[in-house]
């Protein structure tokens, strides 16, 4: 199963489910470039050559992850499995959030243009992920955002001059606004995109006409900002609309963890699980889990290695059985 940005949250809600109860994974990956390796000598100590293939490894980008949960029927003595596809692109959350930047080699997306990568896909509706350690100075952001509004709200400042030009534009928005709260329906009018000015502009001007309407900035996924209007009768209306939309915001921000989710509930896993031998995919696995710290602390972790014991026993596949699910015989003398 192909899994995108569009059925993320669905596949997600079935992991939190398979993942845990599965007896073991198997995971494979595809990147921008490959670890070259040249930079690890002989002398090395094991603990300088983690590091240095993780520092190189972190290089490139995690653009596929390849994931099936396997479970054993003790009846059947057989396994079934569930496989996934995910197209995994970073994104930049927010104009205040890290910009990923990341290499590539030739040499890896020629191989994967010749076996049919679909890269539109990939940039298109790719997963977007954000690590723990990337997510810390956006939830201080959120929580100084919030702070700064409740200050605001509690003085007064002065009003800015609209300018000739624009004043044509800000009274046929308050026109809109005024024939909105006119009426019941709907709940909210959706405004056009404005640039930050304009938002400014009109927060100041519907807060001096309006003292029933109630503005709020809304960022899509791509970071487009739109502005929605609802109607404000009475303080306790009000207060209702500002705690969702802190509750709102909180969401979005959660949800900006995206890919990393998933490498959260694996490593959670008490399952074993089989890699490739590409060791990339390994200290991909380490580098966005949760519990990977910077000081070293790794907490329980699933058991992600090569396991040629059972990749190279004898596999007999049954039926076909629905929705994907596969029946799978595996003798490991």
């Amino acid at each position: 199963m192909d899994v995108t940005r569009e059925n993320f949250r669905a596949v997600l809600s079935e992991l939190k489910n398979t993942i845990p109860s599965c007896h073991f994974l198997a995971i494979d990956g595809e990147f921008t470039g490959l670890l070259v390796g040249d930079k690890i000598n002989a002398y090395d100590s094991p603990a300088k050559q983690f590091s240095k293939m993780r520092q190189e490894s972190m290089e490139y980008l995690l653009i596929e992850f390849g994931l099936c949960v396997f479970h054993y029927n003790k009846e059947k003595n057989s396994f079934t499995h569930r496989g996934y596809n995910f197209y995994v692109f970073p994104r930049q959350f927010s104009q205040r959030s890290y910009d990923p930047q990341f290499r590539c080699s030739s040499s890896s997306l020629s191989f994967l243009i010749s076996h049919g990568f679909d890269f539109n896909k990939l940039f298109k509706d790719g997963i977007h992920y954000t690590t723990d350690l990337q997510m810390e100075p956006l939830r201080a952001n959120l929580e100084e955002k919030q702070k700064l509004r409740n200050m605001k709200s509690l003085f007064q400042t002065e009003s800015i001059p609209i300018p000739d030009i624009h004043v044509p534009l800000i009274e046929d928005i308050c026109d809109r606004i005024e024939k909105f709260l006119a009426i019941k329906e709907p709940k909210e009018l959706q405004l056009d995109q404005y640039n930050g000015y304009i938002r400014k502009l009109l927060y100041q001007e519907v807060g001096k006409r309006f003292p029933h309407a109630y503005l709020e900035t809304r960022t899509a996924s791509d970071g487009t900002r739109t502005m929605f209007v609802m109607r404000s009768d009475g303080d306790e209306n009000r207060k209702k609309l500002e705690e969702d939309k802190i509750d709102r915001e909180i969401n979005e921000l959660e949800e900006a963890t995206g890919f990393c989710e998933v490498i959260n509930l694996i490593s959670l896993s008490k399952s074993g699980g089989v890699s490739s031998s590409d060791s990339e995919v390994k200290l991909l696995l380490l580098a966005l889990t949760r519990r990977w710290k910077r000081k070293g602390q790794r907490g329980k972790k699933a058991s992600c290695v090569k396991n040629r014991k059972l990749a190279n026993a004898p596999v007999v596949l049954s039926s076909t059985a629905e929705d994907g699910e596969i029946e799978v015989q595996i003798s490991v003398g």
